[in-house]
């Protein structure tokens, strides 16, 4: 099972949920967020992976298929992470 390492430093499973949760708030379908989570899912294998790449993944993927989402996405993340 593949793990994130949380801007926190904390260990935390992979979650395909959340970034399903995260696609479909930035204004992507169920199936985009859901075909984007399951390509982050395959490129990550069963490593360790960083929230800040996780995030940059995220992004790839969903730009490919809705630029608009992935905008929102990217807003979303600076401002969620900017407060810190």
């Amino acid at each position: 099972m593949a793990k994130v390492r949380k801007r926190s430093g904390k260990l935390q499973a992979f979650n395909k949920s959340k970034i399903i949760k995260a696609c479909k708030k930035s204004g992507a379908g169920v199936k985009t967020a859901i075909t984007v989570s399951e390509e982050v899912a395959k490129k990550i294998g069963k490593g360790t992976i960083r929230a800040e790449r996780l995030s940059k993944l995220v992004i790839a993927s969903l730009r490919k298929v809705n630029k608009r989402a992935a905008q929102s996405f990217v807003a979303y993340v600076k401002k969620k992470y900017s407060k810190r």
